[in-house]
């Protein structure tokens, strides 16, 4: 039994089942969860309302779970679903929440194998009181790049009541335009467009399981493969995963930045000045590289502006190797789009021999609906 921080795993001392390749990325492997668990108390104070303390004793993989704890405490998520998918061990402690402090600390101090931690929670909101809600914010493209059509906005196929929303005009219903397959689950395309208010707000409610599913994330590849290979404790093996995922923009990176949508993969290496791109083939289900050449141009800086669960925006510097110079362009990795919205900086233009290098990795829309992910209690909608 696993409790879920959006995608922090908090393993029960109880849980025997080895991990998936999956969401949750869980590391409660048998032989290695010694012990663990969790408590949670109910705190009447002005500033938490709920604590969970436990310990991660799983090896190599506590350090993982520490790093991910600390940094989604340090992120702007301003509400994240606390659940168990059996549903037996919060009660009616389920719902989202603001992480108002963390604290994890080495259970000895001197080995990194266990730690132990404390989570203060404010809660914000269950699904009886609150929508999820994608606003849009709709701006053209002024790229060579932009050639095709309007941008979409992608939500959870899990997803349920979807309709358009405007503070001024009230709500009517949405439908999809298109499904795709991610790597972890489907994902549900709306155009804005479709709706009679200017830059509607998209809500609809979704299972607490089905959170973080086809989110966009980043990871720290830490230089190494996404998984290896563990003994399950029954003479077989079991694969984990040992990138860390980053939660804010202050992530001290041990490897590479990777930003993913389960349809897009960018791995952006200053070091060796590259940026290189993936794509989810659903019939092989199985990335595959999408050929890209730099050419004169080498990655010089990659900034992560802003990290969100619909869209995760990077600011690049490239350096044309010819002359020294430097050019920027804004990237953002949307959920449900299988290519990258590529814009101007502000206030310049991308070199179009840059544009030309880019191209493989980035949409043709013409439009950035920039969409937001937030709550918004259901009795605005009323």
């Amino acid at each position: 039994m696993t409790t879920q921080l959006y995608l922090v795993p908090l393993p029960d001392a109880q849980a025997t089942q080895p991990p998936s390749q999956g969401v949750s990325s869980r590391v409660a492997i048998a032989g290695l969860l010694e012990e663990g668990g969790i408590s949670t108390e109910n705190i009447a104070t002005q500033d938490v309302d709920l604590q969970i303390r436990g310990q991660f004793r799983l090896g190599e993989f506590s350090h993982k779970l520490k790093r991910e704890l600390e940094s989604l405490g340090e992120s702007t998520y301003t509400a994240v679903p606390l659940y168990d998918e059996d549903k037996t061990n919060l009660g009616d402690d389920r719902g989202y929440y603001e992480l108002a402090s963390v604290d994890v600390n080495p259970a000895h101090k001197s080995t990194r194998q266990a730690y132990e931690y404390t989570v203060g929670l404010k809660k914000k909101g269950t699904r009886e009181s609150e929508w999820t809600a994608v606003k849009t914010n709709s701006e053209d493209i002024g790229t060579g790049l932009a050639t095709g059509s309007t941008g979409l906005i992608g939500v959870p196929s899990d997803d349920l009541k979807e309709r358009w929303y405007s503070t001024a005009s009230g709500s009517e219903v949405a439908t999809p335009t298109q499904t795709v397959s991610a790597e972890f689950g489907d994902v549900d395309l709306f155009d804005p467009t479709e709706s009679s208010f200017d830059d509607p707000t998209l809500v609809f409610e979704q299972p607490y399981s089905a959170e973080g599913n086809v989110d966009v994330r980043v990871w720290d590849d830490l230089g190494e493969d996404k998984f290896a290979s563990l003994s399950d404790g029954d003479g077989g093996t079991v694969e984990v995963t040992q990138w860390v995922h980053a939660f804010h923009t202050g992530f001290e990176f041990d490897g590479a930045p990777i930003v993913d949508n389960g349809l897009l993969r960018l791995r952006f290496d200053e070091s060796a000045g590259t940026v290189e791109a993936w794509e989810w083939d659903e019939g092989s289900s199985a990335w595959t590289s999408i050929a890209l050449t730099l050419g004169d141009w080498a990655l010089f800086d990659a900034d992560l502006e802003s990290l969100g669960p619909a869209s995760v925006e990077a600011y690049l510097e490239f350096e044309d190797t010819t002359d020294g110079s430097l050019s920027a362009c804004r990237l953002s990795v949307q959920r449900g789009l299988d290519r990258a919205v590529v814009r101007n900086p502000q206030n310049d233009t991308i070199p179009s021999g840059l544009e030309t290098a880019l191209s493989p990795l980035a949409s043709d829309q013409t439009t950035d609906q920039q969409p937001s992910q937030t709550l918004l209690p259901r009795g605005d909608l009323k």
